[in-house]
């Protein structure tokens, strides 16, 4: 069973709480953020987790194998960073980083040490974009220069 801790909830982390306390082989262990009324409502929801007002303390966890980090773009690049250095396989919202300097610190920290690192662009993985890539793929339209898409 791997530990699972989500620091960060704000707008997305509560929804990531959600989907890692109902995935297979995965037990939400942790959660953190500043604000205690945030932390309060996911930890009545989520009986199975400890909360933490300071990230870095899940970090020092053992029990803790990957990381859902939901924290503000500007802190990704030091969180995510530590994050690796602890050991901690790394799910990251989307951008990775504010400046490509900090995504190739945050790459070279997570290969460094052997930890997977995925930002979460999860739209991927969505049958209209696995479909769309398809055809791109294909040749079909030729070679596309410019493309735009709109969600609903």
């Amino acid at each position: 069973m791997l530990g699972a801790a989500v620091p960060g909830l704000g707008r997305i982390g509560p929804n990531h709480t959600n989907i890692v306390a109902d995935a297979d082989g995965v037990e939400l262990r942790a959660v953190a953020d500043v604000d205690e009324a945030k932390l309060g409502d996911v930890l009545d929801a989520h009986q199975s987790a400890v909360g933490y007002g300071d990230y870095r303390d899940v970090l020092q966890r053992d029990d803790i194998d990957v990381v859902v980090i939901c924290l503000l773009h500007r802190m990704h690049a030091e969180n995510v960073t530590a994050a690796a250095e602890a050991g901690k396989h790394i799910l990251v919202e989307k951008p990775l980083a504010d400046m490509v300097e900090e995504c190739d610190r945050i790459i070279e920290a997570a290969a460094r040490n052997n930890v997977t690192l995925m930002p979460a662009h999860t739209q991927r993985y969505y049958p209209v974009v696995k479909k769309t890539k398809e055809i791109l793929d294909s040749g079909e339209l030729g070679d596309p220069i410019m493309a735009m898409d709109m969600w609903y």
